[in-house]
């Protein structure tokens, strides 16, 4: 087993809308410069960038990466299919998640997802199966 001569350090440091876009460069500056971390965690919600079917913002997440680029930080791409569009869930209210007493979950915002989308949608729905691939590529 080869062992790396060293460790990369870093940090999760994007969960939309937290830091605010404005506030980018003065995260990354720290995280890169001040604590000297190697690599950024960056945590890709499916609800706020395919707001609309077959829409897809990625503004944030390739400002983002231009900045890490910029700043020599690595970046570790987390893709979340946990926080479901709303629009999947009005065109397909059958793939919502079943409790034991047979009531439906809506999404919703929760302690960690606070755009919506949780608890997600069923992962082996048909409709969830496609959306989820054409967002995840």
């Amino acid at each position: 087993m080869n062992l790396p001569e060293s460790y990369l350090y870093g940090t999760a440091a994007y969960r939309p809308t937290n830091p605010p876009q404005n506030e980018f460069r003065q995260h990354l500056t720290c995280i890169k410069r001040e604590l000297e971390f190697d690599i950024l965690r960056l945590r890709v919600q499916w609800n706020p960038i395919n707001r609309y079917e077959d829409q897809f913002d990625f503004a944030e997440l390739d400002e983002l990466a231009d900045l890490c680029d910029e700043l020599d930080l690595l970046i570790f791409l987390e893709i979340s299919l946990q926080s479901a569009p709303d629009w999947l869930e009005e065109a397909h209210p059958d793939a919502r998640y079943v409790n034991a007493l047979g009531q439906a979950a809506e999404l919703g915002p929760n302690e960690s997802i606070q755009i919506g989308g949780y608890p997600g949608l069923c992962h082996h729905h048909p409709a969830v199966i496609d959306a989820g691939a054409r967002f995840s590529g």
